[in-house]
């Protein structure tokens, strides 16, 4: 009977190996299945939900939703007012802003409003959310179309750019 044992190393300079990892994506967290709550004076105004979290080893404090994610906004009555999915996000802590890309919903409870766009900027320092790409908003009495948004992060109140193809009901 014979019995081997075979060991192999290789040693690459770390400078080759930052030419195919970065430093600044490499991931120093993942958490999955998290829900996250955003206070303001005290008071939680957004819960976040995603089945899998990245937080990313960089400058920006960078953290990355792969696999989609879910936000509600909440009233001082912890009701939710509206609330934002996509596919994907990332969120920058020191520029304090979240990018949503691919099946982005916002819904606005209260208006019974829904945008739908594939890419959009929600910043938190000013509350307002850009979107930069065409958008529709469906209502119970009109369906619009435009090239982009600017809205409140509650959605109560919105801008459309550049509006086409827009359908209003009228009572008579």
């Amino acid at each position: 009977m014979v019995e081997a044992m075979v060991l192999i190393s290789c040693r690459n300079p770390i400078e080759k190996v930052k030419e195919f990892i970065p430093e600044d994506t490499i991931t120093s967290m993942v958490a999955l299945n998290i829900s996250f709550l955003r206070s303001d004076s005290g008071q939680v105004v957004v819960e976040l939900r995603a089945p899998l979290m990245n937080q990313l080893d960089d400058k920006n404090q960078t953290l990355e939703f792969p696999n989609g994610f879910e936000a509600d906004f909440l009233n001082s009555r912890h009701q939710v007012v509206s609330s934002i999915t996509a596919d994907y996000g990332i969120s920058y802590d020191n520029s304090k802003s979240v990018e949503a890309r691919g099946n982005v919903v916002v819904l606005n409870n209260d208006t019974r409003e829904t945008m739908y766009t594939d890419n959009l900027v929600w910043n938190q320092k000013e509350k307002m959310i850009h979107a930069h790409s065409p958008v529709k908003i469906v209502a119970p009495d009109k369906v619009v179309f435009g090239d982009s948004l600017r809205a409140r992060e509650d959605f109560s109140q919105h801008t459309i750019y550049n509006i086409h193809n827009s359908t209003i009901e009228v009572e008579e």
